[in-house]
């Protein structure tokens, strides 16, 4: 019984092994009673799984006309036999039939081969010429291969299904662009090219700021040079003169002579990196003391456009700009006079401040402000809901407004972008539901903190999971309790095939299963079977429960042990032939302490050191004979 029970287990665990590695493909339930299959013929794809369940009667599958090469079977559907399943592993079509009612109970199904697929994206990928990785998305049913014609680009080499190519490549220490082609291929399909596209190295540039505002008194100003390669540098005035060359990073001090005239005075500094346009900055000299007013500090104007105004006060020529493009000011003037300052409507939710910058010649500029006030917020979000599949994915919602906003999820499974401004896009990533049910997260959208709109997102359920963990439990014969653990997206049920052994009936979701079980008062042991049943998917499960132990069914007269009492190794003879023999050392209140398989049982050895004191039933057994010697631990 055991040996049956060990064989079924196994199969059991191939099966759900194999169900894990064909996650996609679909299983085909047929019925089976009294004379006849139903459905008596189905169109299957290879990889596919035949599940026939027992209804009523007692009968068979048995393979007839098969593809060749295709495996044949032969297996009893009856009360006791209540399901049996099969794989297509090849194109054809499969005869089958029900060898008690072999004229009227017949079956078949034909299996077709699902095409393979590949897609690669995208079709190109632009990196700069330092090193690093780059990833392409593999869309795909089936294994692929991934190569590189370029020794400086590397990729992911393989991979199964739907999947990442991460290309890592060097650096590109010539100035030309470089490309490497990758080759994806799938059998059965034409490969798929894509491309990296590297850039090559170039020189740079940059000198900043571009203007040193000086005064009239002579002395020296500094500019800042970034570049990767060496320059030169040169004044197009005598009063001026440069650091003439430098190489990398590096400062560029331009010493200037006292200007005596009463007019500004420029010098143009030129800096040459062989192979880029010529970079120029300016020192710019003051001539005689100016002066210069500019009232009031500030005007406070309304959203609206419109324009206001700002008093001059000077003694020389002026000019004016504004560090906003929505404010526009009077751009020069001589001596004293008026600034006026154009507004467009502010359509921001927010205030904004132009700042108006008057500058005279030589003397530190004036800066007055435009403060214009708010226009009320407005927030639209769209659509209301968006309706997604239970796999994970994303989803987004268009945002009209026209102030800076947040967004948040009312679920963990679903997350959004947190934040924009003005008009934009909410993403929202959602995870896989493996509930039966579907679920709804809401998404509230604040804008200018004061107004809010919520969508939502209905994600859709998936189907009905089952799993049992351990698929057997053994336990000792005194009553008690064991538990299994049940892994669902769903409810389930559980009926045991003995009175001894009783679960709870009935359960929902990732939970635990208890089964309080009897006293065996057999000396041999008992299996108790448990289906659970979540809708159509059924799980069998096994109690073993071992034989009871006592005093009074010793026999001394087959095993003997020495030294008795024991303190450490105790030596083990008998009188029993080489066979397997299971060997426990158990307590007097049936708990195993010790467990292990020989072959010959005539001599062997047995450590208890670390066991408590007291006594014990050593128990050899024999195919179905048990041997029994009382065996006393003392320290």
């Amino acid at each position: 019984m055991i040996k049956s029970l060990l064989s079924i287990l196994t199969v059991t665990l191939l099966l759900i092994v194999f169900n894990v590695t064909d996650a996609f493909a679909v299983k085909h339930v047929v019925n089976v009673q009294n004379y006849a299959f139903v459905p008596a013929n189905l169109n299957v794809q290879v990889g596919d799984t035949i599940r026939w369940v027992w209804v009523n009667g007692s009968h068979t599958t048995t393979s007839t006309t098969i593809p060749t090469g295709a495996a044949a079977w032969d297996a009893p559907i009856n009360s006791s036999n209540q399901v049996y399943e099969y794989r297509v592993a090849l194109v054809g079509v499969y005869h089958y039939l029900c060898t008690p009612h072999a004229n009227t109970q017949i079956g078949s199904f034909t299996a077709t081969a699902p095409p393979p697929t590949l897609a690669v994206t995208p079709s190109n990928q632009n990196v700069t010429s330092s090193p690093g990785s780059t990833n392409f998305s593999v869309t795909s049913n089936s294994n692929w291969t991934a190569s590189s014609n370029a020794g400086w680009c590397t990729v992911t080499s393989s991979g199964s299904g739907n999947g990442t190519i991460v290309a890592n490549y060097q650096a590109n220490t010539t100035t030309s662009q470089r490309i490497a082609t990758i080759t994806v291929t799938v059998a059965g399909l034409p490969s798929t090219t894509v491309t990296v596209t590297q850039a090559g190295a170039s020189a740079t540039l940059a000198v900043t700021p571009s203007n040193q505002n000086v005064s009239s008194t002579a002395g020296s100003t500094n500019f800042t040079v970034t570049s990767n390669s060496n320059w030169t540098a040169s004044s197009n005035a005598g009063w001026c003169t440069v650091t003439p060359s430098g190489s990398g990073n590096g400062t560029l001090t331009a010493t200037y002579q006292a200007n005596n005239t009463t007019n500004q005075r420029i010098a143009t500094i030129t800096v040459n990196v062989s192979g880029l346009p010529s970079s120029t900055v300016t020192v710019t000299q003051a001539a005689e003391q100016a002066t210069l007013a500019v009232t009031p500090a500030n005007q406070n104007v309304t959203s609206a456009a419109g324009s206001t105004n700002f008093s001059v006060t000077s003694n020389s020529n002026w000019v004016a700009s504004s560090s906003a493009s929505w404010c526009t000011v009077t751009s020069s003037g001589a001596g004293n006079g008026t600034l006026a300052a154009t507004y467009e409507e502010n359509t921001t939710p927010g205030v904004r401040v132009a700042s108006i910058t008057v500058t005279v010649s030589g003397i530190p500029s004036s800066i007055v402000t435009v403060t214009q006030a708010a226009l009320a917020v407005t927030l639209q979000v769209s659509p209301a809901n968006q309706t997604v599949t239970s796999t994970a994915g994303s989803t987004t919602y268009t945002v009209l407004s026209n102030s800076a906003w947040t967004a948040s999820s009312s679920n963990d499974w679903c997350i959004v972008t947190p934040a924009g401004n003005g008009n934009g896009t909410i993403t929202a990533t959602y995870e896989e539901n493996t509930g039966v049910d579907s679920r709804v997260a809401s998404i509230t959208v604040i804008a200018g903190g004061v107004n809010t709109s919520i969508v939502t997102i209905t994600q859709q359920g998936s189907g009905t999971f089952l799993a049992v963990d351990p698929l057997n439990q053994n336990v000792t014969a005194q009553a008690g309790s064991t538990t299994f653990n049940i892994t669902s997206n769903t409810n389930w049920t559980v009926t045991s095939d003995v009175i001894w052994a009783v679960p709870i009936t009935e359960g929902s979701g990732n939970g635990i299963l208890e089964v309080n079980y009897e006293e065996n008062g057999s000396v041999d042991s008992r299996i108790a079977v448990l289906s659970v049943t979540a809708q159509d998917v059924i799980q069998w499960i096994t109690i073993t429960q071992e034989g009871s132990v006592s005093a009074s069914n010793i026999e001394t007269n087959i095993v003997r042990a020495f030294p008795n009492p024991a303190n450490g190794i105790v030596k083990i003879t008998s009188d029993l032939k080489s066979l397997n023999t299971y060997v426990s050392l158990i307590t007097y209140t049936g708990k195993i302490v010790k467990s292990f398989r020989i072959t010959n049982p005539s001599s062997f050895t047995l450590d208890v050191n670390g066991l408590p004191s007291g006594n014990y039933i050593l128990r050899l057994k024999q195919e179905s004979k048990v041997y029994n010697l009382k065996l006393v631990v003392k320290h």
